[in-house]
């Protein structure tokens, strides 16, 4: 038996078992959409209205797979010493039903010794990571190399992580404007987190950092590589929109570079705020939106280069939206529509957004209304 509250209106697909689950029994069977298929193209589309309760909603799973164990440890590249108490991740490699990223996995532990067991996996190809954000590898500083292997209907044994000390990351975090007690306090509500542009040493980052308060931050266990740095609020009402980075003065646009063993210092975030929003409303023509898209909304800051002023919101299904928190000046707001699952192939080709310039101040809310033809295509803009 299961139940989900809390869902808004809108259309759903509903799956169970696969290897994007954590929990070991799912990973024994197929994934199966309802109400049996096992292709997302083959699945049940589930309409919810407000205040709707959908019943009897079953999913027939098929026969249970056989499943086998990985078995390895974790050592210090350095010392050749076992690490205990590393959490380790087993993703799914990429496949045909999900080429673009790796899947959802588990995560286990090392033991005392350094061993880590990872039982319940059907035959197919899987990756290693240490998960520097949420074990003591965070505390510790360590990152290490993935490591690829494949269970061929038997158990694997001598498997191997490698751990490193990182480097370490640390700035401040600069607000323009008036920095009043309530900007304080809202800024204290945000987090730094850092992602290494390669993913060369996984797709796990070290813990977001906590920003001080005077302003300084400090991230540890950085592998070698460009690095991007973003900042993310903990509640919608905290939220700033980061107009650019800085190493010791100079503009930073495409990553900061960090050595092996290196401590990076210096750098700076500026932030801006505002009290200002764009309330829209989006009307879809020419064709029905695929079960399979999901709309979004975004405003860019003209000023701001690419990446940076950025503000996102998701599209109801009544076709409306709210952007709100945004500093004062010129804004181009884009609505389109992208892949509601990003590890499954995306379609040929996608409709073009439609794109509005707009202009927003502090303490006024802008209303827009937008037409998204989903007939037009992006390789029609040739």
């Amino acid at each position: 038996m299961y139940r989900f509250y809390g869902l808004p209106p809108g259309r759903y697909v509903l799956s169970a078992g696969g290897d994007g689950f954590t929990e070991s029994t799912s990973k024994k069977y197929p994934l199966t959409y309802h109400p049996d298929a096992t292709e997302l193209s083959r699945a049940r589309i589930l309409e919810i209205k407000e205040g709707e309760e959908l019943t009897e909603i079953n999913i027939r799973l098929g026969p249970a797979r056989k499943t086998y164990e990985a078995i390895g440890r974790v050592i210090d590249a350095s010392s050749g010493q076992p690490l205990p108490q590393i959490a380790v991740s087993c993703l799914t490699a990429p496949n045909e039903k999900s080429p673009n990223t790796f899947g959802g996995g588990r995560a286990v532990t090392s033991d005392s010794r350094g061993i880590f067991r990872i039982p319940e996996l059907s035959s197919g190809k899987y990756r290693l990571e240490v998960m520097s954000s949420t074990s003591f590898a965070a505390q510790e500083g360590f990152y290490a190399e993935p490591v690829t292997f494949e269970i061929d209907e038997s158990n694997l044994n001598g498997l191997e992580l490698k751990a490193r000390r990182g480097s370490t990351l640390s700035g401040s975090v600069v607000v323009e404007g008036s920095l009043d007690a309530e900007t304080k306090r809202k800024l204290a509500q945000n987090r730094i987190s850092s992602s290494q542009l390669t993913q060369q040493y996984g797709s796990f980052s070290p813990p977001p950092a906590a920003i001080n308060a005077d302003g300084s931050f400090q991230i540890t266990g950085l592998g070698p590589g460009k690095i991007s740095l973003s900042i993310f609020p903990y509640t919608s009402s905290a939220s700033f929109l980061l107009q650019r980075i800085e190493h010791q003065g100079v503009e930073v646009r495409d990553g900061i570079e960090i050595r092996a063993g290196e401590n990076v210092t210096g750098v700076r975030l500026i932030l801006g705020q505002g009290t200002g929003a764009i309330r829209g409303v989006v009307k879809i023509i020419n064709g029905v939106l695929s079960p399979h898209l999901v709309l979004y909304a975004q405003a860019h800051r003209v000023e701001s280069r690419q990446g940076f002023g950025d503000r996102y919101a998701a599209i109801n299904d009544k076709g409306q939206f709210l952007l709100s928190g945004l500093p004062p000046g010129e804004y181009e707001l884009a609505a389109g529509v992208r892949p509601a699952d990003f590890t499954a192939a995306p379609p040929a080709k996608l409709p073009r957004a439609v794109k509005q310039l707009i202009t927003v101040t502090n303490g006024e809310e802008k209303s827009l209304a937008l037409t998204l033809d989903l007939s037009a295509t992006e390789e029609e803009k040739q």
